[in-house]
């Protein structure tokens, strides 16, 4: 669960990445803290005209802000509900940037669809030269560039998020089923040759973009996994 404001401050240049908006709350005040002295204190005793000194407002006043200058404590706990309110306002938010995080990952799957009608199977996207590239190969590299690192950052904040919210979440091995459901014969093959299922392989491979929960995906990737056991099981044939 989201437990501190660091760590929601630590996914923002991600947020900001993946297109999901956030919004920060208003700002608590912050009081400086006094800085009145004990001399300050008994000046005022001794200015005051009352009969009873302590019952003067500015008596109390002196005495009240010299407390709060002398107690660390009061200043520390004014921290920490700013904090605390920072906190409730960014958890709020959660389900929100869940449900816009399903939206740009739509978004950002059509334009990895598109670029790739354009570029059809070309494997390294660097190796295309922007400056003598024609126009319209030109402009779906670029597109297919942004796409696959906002992908990326979707995919990032959408697991995050999901642990933020509801404490659940996947194993690194999973990671990749959350965005698509590829054969795990496929990441076999991957691993074998050294490298690594990105989301423009996965565009060339054909795997189709699907998004599944970090729970989701695990269950994907289990899956995976016993069909490709049981497929490499020798069939039998019993004697009766």
């Amino acid at each position: 669960m989201l437990s501190s404001v660091a760590e929601f401050n630590g996914l923002k240049s991600t947020l900001n990445a993946s297109g999901i908006i956030y919004t920060t709350p208003e700002p608590m005040p912050t009081i400086p803290r006094p800085t009145i002295t004990a001399a300050d204190v008994a000046q005022a005793i001794l200015a005051s005209k009352k009969s009873n000194p302590y019952s003067d407002p500015a008596v109390q006043t002196a005495l009240a802000e010299y407390n709060v200058s002398t107690l660390g404590a009061i200043t520390a706990s004014q921290a920490a509900l700013r904090d605390q309110n920072t906190l409730a306002h960014a958890r709020a938010q959660l389900p929100g940037m869940l449900e816009q995080a399903e939206a740009q990952f739509e978004q950002t799957a059509q334009e990895l669809k598109d670029a790739h009608a354009t570029l059809g199977n070309t494997q390294d996207l660097s190796a295309i030269d922007l400056n003598t590239a024609a126009p319209h190969i030109a402009d779906a590299t670029l597109k297919a560039t942004r796409a696959i690192a906002k992908m990326d950052a979707i995919t990032t904040v959408w697991k995050r998020v999901h642990r933020m919210h509801n404490n659940t979440g996947c194993t690194n091995v999973a990671d990749v089923y959350m965005r698509g459901n590829p054969s795990f014969e496929l990441l076999l093959q991957y691993r074998k040759d050294q490298r690594q299922f990105t989301v423009w392989n996965q565009v060339l491979d054909g795997v189709k973009f699907s998004l599944a929960t970090p729970t989701e995906a695990q269950e994907r990737y289990t899956e995976a996994q016993q069909e490709h056991e049981r497929d490499k099981r020798p069939s039998v044939s019993y004697l009766r």
